[in-house]
């Protein structure tokens, strides 16, 4: 677990997988997959516009750590839907 800045952001890999986000107390509060694990972090610091979505807006606050796991598309996508399925803490 590794707290979110852009310094370690930076230096994630341009690689497919899932990445979970933490809140102060170490939380999970959202679990998600990407084919580039870099740009879809780095997405989290953009500054706001008037189509992003509310619910991105809202975690963004929220982030305080996260952490990555470098796996293929097809297996990432499976451990998201196992994830997600039932699981309270992603956001909402």
């Amino acid at each position: 677990m590794k707290k979110f800045n852009k310094i370690n952001v930076s230096k994630i890999f341009n690689r497919s997988g899932i990445y979970i986000f933490y809140n102060k107390y170490k939380k999970i509060i959202y679990f998600g997959r990407s084919k580039i694990l870099k740009h879809r972090l780095q997405s989290y610091y953009q500054k706001d516009c008037f189509r992003e979505h509310r619910t991105k807006k809202l975690l963004r606050k929220r982030i305080k750590y996260f952490s990555v796991k470098y796996m293929p598309k097809s297996k990432a996508k499976k451990l998201e839907l196992i994830k997600k399925n039932g699981n309270k803490f992603n956001y909402r």
